[in-house]
């Protein structure tokens, strides 16, 4: 008996896909990078309908957000700042802490979470992509999928592909490593010296001759926050090494002072209290604000504060003076490309 109530709903879903489709006006998606782009934009799925994907990675902004932290589904705000989605290749791990190691796994976390999409479980992620003839009718021409079959992964499949495809032109440093010596400034030239040199920022921020990556994949700590919660330290941790892997993370996305311990509520190693994953300072000049919590709102500030504390780490000050300081920034600025992207440009097309 169920399986027929379930052959009837499955054959039914089919013909209401099948019917919508063929009716005019339906979006029609030319690539699985085309519809994923449509998730990530889509505000339907979250769970007021207020929010989507790109409403805290904006594509204006490098695919970063502008303000200290990111606010979610009925207004609720995060506790980190959202960082770019441009070059995703560089890295190792993901989030702020490195709890996972895919993109996909990634996505899993603000599709849930009450401050970002909010909505209860995958179940109510596919009902809400089921609401569009034009997902359902993308999913099976594209990728097979009948909408009956419809699942999460085919989801975030979409969705990681876009995000994989939003990659940069090259800028100045990479035009310049390529064997064009004009392509940085004299006082570019200068602050990639001071950056390899004097201020060590490449110890984290990865340079070579070859490649630019500006990332160790490694955690650090920029002693961001840790002023604020050193009084109720010892009382956090007790709380949190009693508590679940999933349970700390979801701590973190409410509570400020949890959220400031970092890469420990991945390891529960105490030596990585406040350590955080190294951001990638390509297009740097473009995601202000800066540090995991987006406390930090100019580039001249931030590059104050990683100066004293690399020293700190270092057992020795850091001092640059005021011309290198400024050759420093200028080197910074070059490392942001063109505001144009390489990733797959529209194609959406309207059935007849």
């Amino acid at each position: 008996m169920m399986r027929v109530i379930h052959q009837s709903l499955f054959t039914g879903l089919l013909l209401l896909w099948a019917g919508a489709a063929s009716s005019q006006g339906v979006p029609r998606y030319s690539s699985q990078i085309e519809l994923g782009r449509a998730l990530f934009e889509d505000k339907n799925l979250s769970a007021d309908r207020s929010v989507a994907c790109a409403s805290c990675h904006a594509e204006a902004h490098a695919f970063a957000d502008s303000r200290a932290v990111s606010v979610g589904n009925r207004g609720r705000s995060g506790t980190r700042n959202a960082p770019s989605l441009l070059d995703l290749n560089l890295y190792s791990s993901y989030f702020w802490d490195g709890r996972v190691k895919t993109l996909e796994e990634q996505m899993t976390f603000p599709l849930s979470s009450p401050s970002e999409m909010g909505l209860s479980n995958s179940m109510d992620v596919i009902a809400r992509v089921r609401e569009s003839p034009g997902y359902l009718y993308a999913f099976n021409t594209l990728l097979g999928v009948p909408p009956a079959a419809l699942n999460i992964s085919n989801v975030i499949s979409a969705i990681s592909m876009y995000e994989r495809s939003l990659k940069t032109e090259p800028n100045s440093l990479d035009d310049y490593l390529s064997g064009n010596k004009s392509a940085l400034s004299t006082e570019a030239r200068e602050g990639m010296q001071v950056f390899q040199g004097a201020a060590e920022c490449g110890s984290c921020h990865r340079l070579s001759m070859q490649a630019a990556p500006l990332t160790d994949n490694d955690y650090h700590s920029s002693g961001i926050g840790m002023h604020t919660i050193a009084p109720k330290l010892a009382t956090l941790v007790q709380r949190l090494v009693s508590l679940a892997a999933t349970q700390r993370f979801q701590a973190a996305q409410t509570d400020p002072d949890v959220a400031a311990l970092g890469r420990f509520l991945v390891t529960l190693d105490p030596q990585d209290i406040g350590k955080f994953r190294t951001p990638s300072l390509r297009n740097v000049a473009r995601t202000a604000p800066y540090m995991h919590d987006g406390s930090v709102g100019s580039l001249e500030t931030a590059v104050e504060i990683e100066l004293y504390y690399r020293g700190r780490d270092l057992g020795h000050p850091i001092v640059l003076s005021d011309i290198e300081k400024q050759a420093l920034l200028t080197f910074l600025r070059a490392l942001s490309a063109p505001e144009r992207l390489s990733a797959t440009t529209s194609s959406l097309q309207i059935l007849p």
